[in-house]
């Protein structure tokens, strides 16, 4: 994803397959995102982006990259295989894409054993 492409899917802001998160972000938090996507079709976590949708970035981006590479190993039943990106706006600001594909090892849960799959509006809590 570049820069432009970013900046449009924030003016389109979350869909079926686009969540934007703050950073920090809440680990169980971040594992129902994985997981519902993972459950659906797929889809793109981005992280660093405030919900007034400004870019506020992450600050240390390889650290951020390896969190939610943990999150997905160790709290989505099975894990889940991400691959993430990063992208850079004019002021330096650094956010995180999270590229979350439809999982081929479906239903996916949390580590605390809850099942969420995607909808237009966000994730919704759903049985095995």
């Amino acid at each position: 994803m570049n820069l432009d492409e970013l900046l449009e899917r924030v003016t389109q802001w979350e869909d079926i397959h686009t969540e934007f998160k703050e950073w920090p972000i809440n680990p169980v938090s971040c594992a129902e995102s994985l997981v519902a996507f993972a459950n659906t079709n797929g889809g793109q976590l981005v992280i660093g982006v405030s919900n007034s949708r400004q870019l506020l970035g992450v600050g240390d981006p390889d650290r951020v990259m390896q969190w939610v590479d943990n999150i997905a190993y160790n709290n989505c039943v099975p894990s889940i295989t991400i691959v993430q990106e990063t992208v850079r706006d004019e002021a330096g600001h650094v956010v995180v894409v999270v590229n979350v594909p439809k999982g081929d090892q479906r239903p996916y849960r949390t580590n605390q054993g809850d099942y969420y799959v995607r909808t237009t509006s966000g994730k919704r809590l759903a049985s095995s």
